[in-house]
């Protein structure tokens, strides 16, 4: 007989003669633990595109794009009256972003309705 490969039960590769009762032949756990690999990736995506984790992408985004206007609002910031309640106005829309219905949309990705940022 020729010795070969199996795989404990605890996934240990054990050399045998012939296969004990239990054991796996390297084909079967490759292919077990391809399986277990696909469904932990389908897990990871369904996590990633759960409406917690989608709303959380898309504060996310919303905060940075808050936080890029913050200069205008500095009281040197030299700026117009018109220009300053333009800014005002597009980061409450911002703000009002995650309570619009259809929200968290895509995470604050291509789909999501951005306010356009005003023109200085």
């Amino acid at each position: 007989m020729n010795a070969t490969t199996y795989y404990s039960p605890t996934g240990n590769p054990e050399v045998w003669d012939e296969r004990p009762e239990g054991y796996a032949s390297v084909e079967e756990w490759e292919a077990a633990r391809a399986a277990e690999e696909a469904k932990a990736e389908a897990d990871r995506l369904a996590e990633y595109n759960s409406a917690a984790a989608r709303a959380i992408r898309l504060r996310t985004e919303r905060d940075a794009r808050l936080a890029a206007t913050d200069k205008y609002l500095l009281a040197d910031y030299p700026i117009s009256t018109e220009e300053l309640g333009n800014i005002r106005t597009y980061r409450q829309a911002l703000r009002d972003l995650p309570a619009q219905e259809g929200a968290p949309f895509d995470g604050g990705g291509d789909e999501t309705p951005w306010p356009a940022i005003p023109q200085l």
